[in-house]
């Protein structure tokens, strides 16, 4: 089954260095996730460095900025724990977190998993089938964040992938719980 390992780092959290002769701003972070099968055995990594420049007009719009990174991994059917770091090397800091995934065969149908939509940008041309995100109305750009502001609407996305075989077309049924009772469907 593929999946996009992604990253979602807020600019205004990293040490961003300012060349005092150009005026250019700097940022470097690297990425790494380790991907475990429930047995320990790592199964997957995703590493990646990341440099930015920032032009000197740009550096007070950077306060609202994010870094988003994904890449494609592929995973049989299974239960995963996902390590994962990001390092503002500037800073010398490091965050991490640790997710728990399930990969369901599809044997039946695939579901990806469920994304809280930060926006859909505009595509320059028509859509990459290969890439998930990427749809007739734009690339849908997910937010990471834990939580979201309440009274606000939220956006979900997700792709559902019906077995080869079926020919007819899946129907899907939302349902939201908390603490154990259904609140919205």
């Amino acid at each position: 089954v593929d999946y996009q390992m992604a990253f979602d780092i807020p600019v205004s959290s990293l040490r961003v260095l300012t060349n005092p002769k150009t005026g250019k701003g700097r940022i470097r972070v690297s990425l790494v996730a380790l991907i475990h099968k429930s047995d320990g055995e790592v199964v997957g990594k995703v590493s990646h460095d990341l440099v930015r420049e920032v032009s000197k007009a740009d550096l007070p719009l950077l306060g609202d900025d994010r870094i988003l990174y994904a890449e494609l991994v592929e995973l049989p059917g299974g239960h995963y724990l996902i390590d994962m770091a990001v390092t503002d090397e500037l800073a010398e800091k490091s965050a991490v977190k640790r997710v728990s995934v399930f990969v369901d065969s599809g044997k039946y149908f695939g579901l990806s998993s469920l994304e809280l939509v930060r926006g859909v940008q505009q595509l320059p041309g028509p859509p990459d089938r290969q890439d998930p995100f990427q749809t007739d109305s734009g690339r849908v750009v997910p937010t990471l964040v834990d939580s979201m502001p309440s009274g606000k609407p939220i956006d979900v996305y997700f792709v559902v992938y019906p077995a080869s075989a079926s020919e007819a077309a899946p129907t899907v049924t939302l349902q939201l719980y908390r603490d154990g009772r259904e609140v919205g469907q």
